[in-house]
């Protein structure tokens, strides 16, 4: 058994858990799904219920990281050298064997290098095309 936060409103997984998850007040909810914690670079979250991750958004870590120009790519490693943020999301890229274009995790840290600067506005999502 695994249970669910999401916000009602944006469709919005929250977390998951194979423990008992509380919550009060809307737009949040809880929901339990009898069956075992799901790999979640397997599937995605869409409309309120778990389904396959569309395997040709999982890509290897070498073309994800052709989709940064070069000077795009010097800029995010000479900037990880001083900001401890971004020095761990390079830690875990580098420990990545793939890069799903999907995960929450992928989107936040492209909108992240956004707002640092290191990448112009809009190019998260051309990177995530």
């Amino acid at each position: 058994m695994i249970y669910v936060i999401c916000n009602v409103e944006t469709g919005e997984l929250l977390q998951v858990s194979e423990q008992p998850l509380v919550v009060s007040g809307h737009p949040l909810m809880v929901k339990a799904f009898d069956m075992p914690m799901p790999d979640m670079t397997k599937v995605q979250w869409h409309q309120g219920r778990f389904e396959a991750a569309n395997q040709n958004r999982i890509i290897t870590k070498l073309a994800y990281l052709r989709r940064f120009t070069g000077d795009e790519r010097v800029a995010i490693r000479t900037a990880a050298k001083v900001n401890p943020v971004l020095e761990d999301y390079m830690a875990l890229l580098e420990l990545a064997e793939e890069v799903n274009l999907d995960d929450l995790d992928t989107v936040m840290a492209l909108a992240m290098l956004e707002q640092a600067g290191l990448l112009e506005a809009g190019r998260g999502v051309e990177i995530l095309a």
